[in-house]
């Protein structure tokens, strides 16, 4: 019995042996099936993708920023070009050592704390390091060199910084630049744009960034597994940006600057204390070109490069420093006073309310509305027996008043009409960016003003905007428009600022030629009288004094607008020569008082510099006019 159970023992033992052996074989050759086929994916399906990894790790590319295109004026004077400076980056293994941070800081005289946290927000990379500081001084570099033992993680290169010569001469035209943001990185234009990139902020700056910026280069190096740098690889070279040709003249734009401050000085001596800014454009009549666009007060752009400290940020858009990134030649919609009266006078005949031979009597007020509703002239004694050509010389309200009347009796809106007809209330398409201004009728009123009483388009805001007040807004680009289209006949074009654009080779690549927006036509015997009267403006009327002796023909228009809680607006626009006219100028002093006193002498010094008569001061305007 007992030799039967050993048996029985001895064969199950066998047999389990056997089982276990089998399926330890199994197993084997599945584990071993696995590991071929995994390793079949890896040398044949994912061969391509784990080189791929596998050099990337053994090999870095660096972007390499392009040298942004120069702006210069149109006889080739730079405006806006780059300089090289150095620059301190420190290798990201380093972004949190104190004591490197320390010893760097004491050397910039700043605090580690404050270095620390402009390198951990760089965005500014080349390669494994990351920008500290831009625009560091000869002297400093030169002590960190001498003690790179000390100062291991910190490495010095040279980068390319914008520069404007001029410092503040024709800011707003050409704009500045500055790190691209979140939000401009979603744009479409900023293809090829990376975090860290200076991009143009305002100004041709923006405009033409796409030309400006170039395209930048890589350089491939070969790391260590450390992730130091061995060698250059390969290298493709940055592609310069284009260079901008504006149609300014740098010195016309310079005179037109000057002659700004030069009217605001004289305003103040004549008791307009509150005069403190202005705008002077410059036009060529028959190309649409800008020669000249000053706005006052004015920024150095140089401010903006190396980044902006908040306190010189607060004080660029307060309004105790009178806004001085704004561009009042574009973005300031003024009353345009009496320099709006063409317009009106255009209508009238346009509408059958006026014609060639007629006479007004002004004594100094007007009674259309009845006795108790007195309108009164500039001229409290009034002009007497007074015709259209007159009317405009010496700017007579009363008959604008007179003729902005029977147009409010006309049906529609014909003065409104024709002044977007004439380019007022819409963009003229300059590329800087602009305001429409504002043409007020029935539709705007309704909609601008919460009272019911207030919503009504009275007659007297279509005889307000007839001397042009009330509620109409125009911008200096807007009134220069109009006048160079009354001095070629009715043709309106776009205004031009880039005469070309220039590659590296000195290609042109881009040209900008004279654009007829629109033409008006303008009736015969109004253009006539308009001519006529703005001739009569310089030789005898509200700018006779301010034009006294000038030996090139001026004619033009003076203006005085008047703006609630504040001191009179003191314009002038203009174009010469008169017989064959080249250039319209247009002036703007805000709170400067009267447009013959102050507007109109700024006007003269400009167009003696642009037709070379060489004067240096302001003439001295007596009051004469509005």
């Amino acid at each position: 019995m007992s030799v039967r159970k050993s048996k029985q023992k001895s064969y199950d033992w066998q047999r389990d042996f056997e089982k276990r052996l089998s399926i330890s074989i199994w197993a084997f050759v599945i584990v071993f099936a696995i590991l071929v086929l995994r390793l079949w994916f890896l040398q044949v399906i994912y061969n391509d993708y784990y080189t791929k990894l596998a050099e990337e790790n053994r090999l870095k590319i660096e972007e390499t920023p392009a040298l942004r295109g120069k702006i210069l004026d149109r006889n080739g004077r730079v405006l806006a070009k780059n300089r090289f400076s150095f620059a301190i980056f420190v290798d990201r293994k380093k972004l949190n050592d104190k004591e490197l941070f320390s010893r760097l800081a004491e050397v910039l005289e700043t605090t580690p704390g404050s270095l620390m946290r402009k390198a951990n927000k760089s965005s500014f990379f080349l390669g494994n390091r990351v920008l500290v500081e831009r625009d560091v001084p000869f002297e400093k570099v030169s002590y960190l060199k001498e003690r790179k033992e000390e100062f291991k993680g910190l490495t010095i290169d040279y980068l390319s910084l914008r520069y404007y010569p001029n410092s503040n001469l024709a800011s707003h035209v050409i704009g500045y630049v500055g790190e691209v943001s979140e939000e401009e990185l979603k744009e479409p234009e900023m293809k090829g744009v990376s975090k860290g990139d200076i991009v143009g902020k305002t100004g041709i700056e923006k405009a033409y960034d796409t030309f400006l910026r170039g395209v930048k280069g890589k350089r491939i190096y070969e790391v260590d597994a450390l992730g130091n740098i061995r060698r250059v690889v390969a290298e493709e070279p940055a592609v310069s940006g284009k260079d901008v040709y504006l149609t300014l003249d740098a010195e016309i734009q310079k005179q037109s600057e000057e002659a700004i401050r030069k009217a605001i000085e004289r305003a103040k001596k004549l008791g307009f204390t509150n005069a403190n800014s202005g705008a002077a454009l410059v036009m060529e009549v028959n190309t649409g070109k800008i020669v000249a666009m000053a706005s006052f007060p004015d920024y150095n752009p140089n401010l903006f490069v190396i980044g902006l400290d908040p306190k010189i940020w607060k004080q660029l858009t307060s309004a105790k420093s009178g806004f001085p990134l704004l561009n009042r030649t574009t973005k300031t919609g003024y009353a345009p006073g009496s320099t709006f009266k063409v317009v009106t006078l255009i209508s009238a005949f346009e509408n059958d309310k006026t014609f060639p031979g007629e006479g007004f009597y002004c004594a100094g007020k007007w009674f259309g509305f009845g006795k108790d509703w007195p309108k009164s002239c500039w001229k409290k004694s009034g002009h007497g027996h007074i015709g259209l050509i007159r009317s405009i010389t010496e700017s007579c309200d009363v008959v604008f008043y007179e003729l902005g009347y029977r147009l409010y009796k006309t049906k529609g809106e014909p003065l409104q009409n024709t002044a977007r007809k004439l380019n007022f209330g819409r963009k003229t398409g300059i590329e800087i960016g602009e305001s429409e201004g504002r043409v007020p009728d029935k539709a705007w009123k309704k909609r601008y003003f919460k009272k019911r009483e207030n919503q009504i388009w009275l007659p007297g805001d279509t005889v307000n905007m007839a001397i042009g007040q009330g509620d109409l807004l125009a911008t200096p680009l807007q009134i220069a428009r109009l006048y160079a289209a009354i001095a070629n006949g009715g043709k309106f074009y776009k205004p031009l600022l880039v005469e070309k654009v220039v590659d590296s080779r000195g290609k042109v690549i881009r040209e900008g030629s004279p654009e007829l927006d629109y033409e008006v036509r303008i009736g015969k015997n109004a253009l006539r009288i308009i001519k006529q009267g703005l001739a009569g403006v310089t030789s005898e009327g509200t700018a006779r004094t301010a034009f006294s002796g000038f030996p090139v023909k001026v004619a033009g228009k003076t203006g005085t607008s008047q703006v609630y809680g504040k001191d009179d607006f003191s314009l002038f626009v203009g174009y010469a020569p008169y017989d064959n006219p080249k250039y319209v100028v247009c002036v703007v002093i805000e709170q400067g008082g009267h447009g013959g006193e102050v507007a109109a002498p700024a006007a003269r010094f400009i167009f003696s510099a642009l037709f070379g008569v060489g004067e240096t001061d302001l003439v001295k305007a007596v009051d004469v006019s509005r």
